[in-house]
């Protein structure tokens, strides 16, 4: 029985990878509690770009870009959608464990760290 159960198991997991728009609305309701046309309508409202650094689903340096799709940007503490990430983003923002205040803190660091190169570049080369 368990052999059987691990080949249909199996079988599933290769169906939904050769057929994903087949389950995108399920697994929207599932994990979000949204429709397909919620989702769209998401996107329609973003200009259907990342909310974060408004490149488009599929985008060179935005993740999976055999995709096509942005993530559901959900917070962790609260119920409810924020928007709609692109794969880059949203890992980035998980990273910081959700925290503006991380966020802030590694952009007052990336700052700094552009004064400082730029400072060493003016006494290297000239203004």
């Amino acid at each position: 029985m368990a052999k059987s159960a691990s080949k249909g198991a199996a079988y599933m997991r290769e169906y939904r990878k050769r057929n994903p728009a087949r389950f995108q609305g399920y697994e929207l309701k599932r994990h979000y509690g949204i429709s397909v046309e919620d989702y769209q309508s998401i996107l329609r409202s973003q200009g259907g770009v990342c909310a974060i650094c408004g490149e488009p689903p599929g985008s060179a340096g935005t993740g999976d870009n055999s995709v096509g799709t942005l993530a559901v940007d959900h917070s962790h503490s609260l119920v409810g959608i924020r928007g709609l990430l692109c794969t880059n983003c949203n890992l980035g923002i998980g990273s910081f464990y959700e925290s503006v205040e991380f966020l802030r803190k590694a952009a007052d660091y990336l700052e700094r760290h552009e004064k400082l190169v730029a400072d060493v570049r003016k006494k290297l080369y000239g203004p």
